[in-house]
């Protein structure tokens, strides 16, 4: 049982996990754009990282949790050596 906050998660879904990560993936991507077009993610208002997030997420949602789904699973896999 994990507790946070106040609130007792007995567990977390593995497409709650999944989605998490996609959206973690968005956001590394989007910094990675601004990145390339000489721009300094620190420097942007975090709102317009997560507006820009959720759009690429929206974009390649499919994708994204593709990607997310198998490394949860590479990661469960590894843990259990």
């Amino acid at each position: 049982m994990t507790v946070f906050g106040r609130v007792k998660l007995e567990r977390v879904s593995d497409h709650t996990r999944s989605v998490v990560l996609a959206r973690y993936c968005a956001k590394q991507a989007v910094k990675e754009q601004w990145r390339r077009q000489g721009l300094r993610p620190h420097q942007v208002a975090a709102s317009l990282l997560h507006q820009a997030a959720e759009a690429s997420l929206d974009q390649h949602r499919e994708e994204l949790i593709t990607k997310a789904c198998a490394a949860l699973t590479t990661f469960a896999r590894n843990r259990k050596r």
